[in-house]
């Protein structure tokens, strides 16, 4: 409840490390209105009016590649202009500047700019069914042909759940990073085509499945053909492992258990 005014009191006494998952899923912003942007603002004024209140002296603020502005053929940095217009990149936006505005100064804020994280869901309420990598695999599950509206060739970058539990854990215990700033935090870069073929392949060979992708959109030169920069974080020890071929056959292992 962001109008409680002794949200602090909850933190635990001995924190000095806050991480910040508040924020709304991506499709949510299909039905985008002005309540759901108050409601945000005054749930993240409530979560750092808490911690400035508390002993916590570190933030980590779970971000978003979608802020960042996609040109043809550009590497994505933490440089990278923040212009998107998109609703849920500007949400996200607007979350780092509040925090980087109305914390403490004596608070350090990485606002975590992460890609596309895939994986067993760890409950229900979540977004993962909504995930790319997910939805294809879950198709493959239920004998369907997955429809794919992007063109072949744009670029994404994928995580595995693992991975980003696994890296977030080391950035919390980390003492390299000693400023406040963005980071990037990301696995393989890779086309649409190319992550839902090896999807395919996997699961024929590992399961037998006889399943199926098919691209509504057949053109070529995509928009969002851009790469993501890591290097910031790999130079500080926060390189992924990148075993998709585990992760989506475990992810596939789940959603056939639940059949």
């Amino acid at each position: 409840d962001y109008k409680n005014p002794n949200r602090h009191l909850m933190l635990p006494e001995n924190s000095r490390v806050a991480v910040n998952f508040t924020g709304p899923p991506a499709h949510s912003f299909k039905h985008k209105s002005e309540n759901q942007e108050t409601e945000i603002r005054n749930t993240t004024s409530a979560i750092i009016r808490a911690i400035n209140q508390s002993n916590i002296k570190r933030v980590i603020n779970i971000s978003s590649i979608h802020i960042y502005t996609a040109i043809m053929d550009n590497v994505l940095s933490e440089l990278t202009s923040l212009n998107n217009q998109n609703p849920y990149a500007q949400s996200h936006k607007n979350k780092e500047i509040q925090f980087n505005k109305t914390l403490k100064n004596d608070i350090q804020i990485t606002n975590l700019r992460l890609v596309n994280v895939f994986g067993i869901p760890t409950d229900y309420k979540g977004d993962f069914d909504n995930l790319f990598i997910n939805q294809i695999v879950k198709a493959q599950v239920n004998g369907d042909i997955y429809e794919i509206r992007n063109r072949k060739d744009t670029m994404r970058n994928f995580l595995t759940r693992d991975d980003f539990v696994t890296l977030l854990k080391k950035l919390i215990l980390s003492k390299k990073f000693t400023k406040s700033g963005p980071l990037n935090l990301g696995g393989i870069d890779a086309s649409i085509c190319e992550i839902a073929n090896y999807i395919i392949e996997l699961l024929k060979t590992e399961r037998n499945i006889q399943g199926g992708i098919r691209f509504l959109d057949q053109s070529k030169t995509s928009k969002n053909n851009f790469k993501f920069n890591c290097n910031l974080a790999v130079k500080n020890g926060l390189s992924p492992r990148n075993d998709l071929k585990k992760a989506i056959l475990e992810l596939y292992d789940f959603y056939n258990a639940q059949c």
